[in-house]
């Protein structure tokens, strides 16, 4: 078997391990409330989304237009689930052409593919309904072109680069950081010529209808604040690079031994980076530092730029070498990684950053089946606020009972309004989501102990509240609580 039959043997391996990562049980778990967001922009006719998400929205209408159209034909986890699957099982083989393109050498794609297919963030968010892994994929489509045309000035590759770029424009709001890198590859290399201002020109025109609504998007997006001190986001950053969301950091059984692993591999791949093109050489440094100067914002969140994460998976795999140390810094790179996958698919909330991924509504939905009837009456705390013809919450779309639900959101008198609805009743459900107002929900929970009768109760997901240790104390809460009361007999 001569090497490139070898090397095709790997990749397809490679690509059959990612796949499987990628489509195994996909359906398992419950929509997450950003994917119910999908779905529900996604029902709305197109010029009616369009509208919204001008003002209540971050991003572009791309993805949830084909949202739109694939709910035409199914609206289970797993079909819907299948089009970011798709884009994350191809850009496997997208990552290998860019590997051997930038280096010119096969190692590197098929190092490059395999950091790909193996990276715990991109597996879970080729698993959930969002735009980021269609977002991976159309920028190493954009980088591959782009690659081409610093090499060759052939007008095919100009045609490829402008879909890629404007289909990448139109999924997420973040693809002007790609843009910015090309401009500044361009200006550097002084190869920014008449060509390249009409290309940008005819891609601004096509953008434009867009562009437009962009400032009304910035308005509502300013008055988003994630809750992450600036002095930990770029750390927070980077480890979600590495490990995502299903790995605590604070797990420094693994975190120390993958920092001494990531540091002589870095070492290797600065000094690999020294012998390539200068052309490439700005392109790369361009792609790992440009995205950062957007993470202060307080709006952004670490999978906002994870596409952006290609560039140090670049980086890191022109550091690979055929030598015996080489070779085991990369084994434990993988090893060390892979526990975040493995704490994925096993559940294991105590890894979790966002235990709201796991809610098992499923079950909730049959335990409240099972235990009321046409007769009773369930209140939730989760807010109705998703835009349909119909409101409804997370909790709505999985309760297949007989029993009404109502939504009990706080406001003056909202406690006398329940004491009347709980007269016609002799059972009634509570659901909790922590994820509320937990202030509300504790005075909620105790006007039912202290007028009903409880006789079931369940409580999900003991959650360490994840900074907590900064404070020298861990601190828990029950993420997801449900009650069942009866009246007091007499």
């Amino acid at each position: 078997m001569n090497n490139n039959r070898i090397r095709l043997f790997f990749l397809i391996i490679i690509i059959c391990i990612g796949s499987f990562l990628r489509i195994f049980q996909l359906g398992k778990l419950c929509f997450w409330c950003d994917e119910f967001l999908a779905i529900s922009y996604g029902w709305q006719p197109l010029k009616d989304m369009v509208n919204y998400i001008t003002y209540k929205d971050a991003h572009p209408p791309l993805f949830y237009a084909l949202v739109h159209f694939l709910l035409k034909y199914g609206n289970s986890e797993f079909y819907l689930r299948l089009l970011p699957s798709f884009f994350g099982i191809i850009t496997i083989p997208l990552a290998y052409f860019i590997g051997k393109e930038f280096s010119k050498n096969e190692k590197t794609g098929i190092i490059f593919s395999i950091i790909i297919s193996l990276n715990p963030a991109l597996i879970l968010w080729s698993r959930i309904l969002k735009s980021y892994s269609l977002f991976t994929f159309f920028l190493l489509l954009s980088l591959f072109f782009f690659l081409k045309i610093l090499k060759s000035d052939r007008k095919k590759y100009y045609i490829f680069l402008f879909f890629s770029d404007i289909i990448l424009l139109y999924l997420h709001n973040f693809a002007f950081i790609w843009i910015l890198i090309e401009v500044f590859t361009l200006l550097f290399n002084k190869m920014f010529n008449k060509k390249f201002l009409f290309y940008y020109i005819f891609l601004f025109l096509f953008y434009l209808p867009w562009l437009i609504k962009i400032p009304y998007q910035l308005k509502f997006t300013l008055g988003v604040i994630r809750p992450i001190p600036v002095v930990l986001r770029y750390p927070n950053l980077f480890f979600y690079f590495f490990f995502g969301e299903t790995l605590h950091p604070f797990n420094m059984k693994i975190v120390i031994p993958f920092l001494v692993v990531l540091i002589f591999i870095l070492t290797n791949s600065f000094n690999a980076l020294k012998k390539e093109e200068n052309k490439k050489k700005y392109l790369l440094f361009l792609g790992l530092f440009i995205p950062l100067f957007l993470v202060p914002f307080p709006s952004t969140v670490p999978q906002n730029l994870l596409p952006f994460s290609i560039f140090v998976f670049l980086l890191l795999s022109i550091g690979y070498k055929k030598t015996n140390f080489t070779k085991f810094l990369f084994l434990c790179f993988f090893i060390l990684s892979s526990f975040s996958t493995y704490f994925y698919f096993t559940g294991n909330t105590k890894n979790f950053h966002d235990v709201s991924k796991l809610i098992p509504y499923r079950e909730i939905n049959e335990i409240f089946s099972e235990k009321l009837d046409k007769d009773s009456i369930i209140f939730s705390n989760e807010k109705r606020q998703f835009f349909t013809d119909k409101n409804f919450s997370s909790f709505d779309w999985y309760y297949k009972g007989n029993t009404k639900v109502i939504e009990v959101a706080k406001s003056p008198g909202s406690i006398d309004e329940i004491k009347k609805i709980c007269k016609s009743y002799n059972k009634i459900g509570l659901f909790l989501n922590y994820n509320e107002d937990n202030e509300w929900n504790n005075e909620l929970k105790n006007f039912f102990f202290e007028n009903f009768f409880p006789v079931y109760q369940a409580k999900f997901f003991h959650n360490e509240k994840l900074l907590s240790r900064l404070k020298g104390k861990k601190e828990y809460y029950w993420f997801i609580e449900i009650y069942i009361f009866e009246k007091h007999k007499k």
